[in-house]
């Protein structure tokens, strides 16, 4: 027997067998990066979808605070409550309101005739106009600009502007389109928000409130302070209402422009999430390649909602179906149109 035949065939074997193990083992180790790159991948998709979830329910929440009539009412209500504010409603009432019902002149102003009655309203209108405008009393009409506002319903849409943003700048360069659409409709329900703040504690709004809640209220009771800031709140509200929600007195003419590119993105926003959360882990990773992929213009070069959706189409063209993408192109026409109309007044 050949001992040193048998060593070189022992030899052999030995390191057959070393290389069979290394590439078993290299094959668990290209198997085992397989399975966590797909876990991590899966993971990634599950932590999207959830954003895409969280974000629209939180956009769907602030665009039903923003345009509701608690949202004006409740910030109306704050400045009234205001001291300086509480001080002149108080101080308006006891000399523009209460000479109106005195009981003890009731029986006068029953018999006084039309005329006469239409000339003192008219007059103690005047006197008012000129109160509110600081001339008429030493104290003056406060200015409602500075009054802080911070209500419950406030407070909430900044927490879901925030919430919106936290979950989506995070995509910001994987799903630029994506991205890109949830964080140009926070913005602008945000923008709207602020606007209708500034509105609630518009000086000018609140004497308009006042002197026409005199001109309707002249000829009728109001019993108390507390009354008369009912009226003038609500009176703010319904004009919020005409201006930014529908005109009541003319319902005819529809909605305004405002309303209609509030109602427009949050639509647009359901369109774009239902594409994104319809499609599987593969399409999903697949459409991100395609976004980071478009040459988009930056954020910070555009200056209107528009804009930012057009520049956003540029990835969704990936994902969108073709009636998807008409849809979306007849609510971005739909709101230019409604910005036009709204620049002619």
């Amino acid at each position: 027997m050949n001992w040193d035949n048998l060593s070189q065939i022992a030899s052999t074997v030995g390191v057959l067998i070393t290389a069979v193990g290394v590439g078993v083992a290299a094959v668990s180790l290209y198997v085992g990066l397989q399975r966590v790159h797909t876990n991590q991948q899966r993971e990634y998709i599950t932590t999207l979808r959830k954003a895409i979830f969280s974000s629209r329910s939180a956009t769907t929440k602030l665009f039903s605070t923003v345009v509701s009539i608690d949202f004006i009412y409740e910030m109306a209500a704050e400045v009234a409550n205001a001291k300086t504010m509480n001080a002149a409603i108080r101080e308006i009432y006891s000399y523009f309101f209460v000479p109106l019902i005195s009981s003890d002149d009731a029986k006068d102003k029953q018999e006084q005739k039309e005329e006469d009655k239409q000339e003192q309203k008219e007059d103690m209108l005047a006197t008012l106009k000129t109160y509110l405008q600081n001339t008429y009393l030493p104290n003056e009409f406060p200015e409602t600009s500075f009054v802080p506002v911070q209500t419950p319903l406030f407070k909430a849409s900044e927490a879901l502007v925030d919430r919106t943003g936290g979950e989506m700048e995070r995509y910001r360069f994987e799903y630029p389109s994506l991205s890109r659409v949830f964080l140009s409709v926070n913005s602008t329900l945000q923008g709207y928000a602020g606007s209708f703040r500034d509105y609630a504690r518009d000086k000018g709004v609140w004497t308009a409130a006042i002197l026409k809640v005199h001109e309707d209220a002249a000829n009728q009771t109001i019993n108390s302070v507390e009354e008369l800031e009912g009226r003038i709140i609500t009176r703010i509200v319904f004009e919020w209402v005409k201006q930014y929600i529908s005109d009541p007195d003319h319902p005819e003419h529809g909605t305004r422009a405002d309303y209609t590119i509030l109602v427009n993105i949050s639509q647009i926003v359901r369109i774009v999430t239902s594409s994104y959360l319809s499609k599987s882990d593969k399409d999903l990773l697949n459409v991100a390649i395609g976004e980071k992929q478009e040459d988009f213009k930056p954020p910070e070069e555009t200056d209107s909602i528009e804009q930012d959706l057009d520049e956003a189409y540029k990835g969704l063209r990936h994902i969108l179906t073709d009636l998807e993408g008409q849809d979306y192109h007849d609510l971005v026409r739909q709101i230019k149109e409604a910005k036009a109309r709204k620049e002619l007044g």
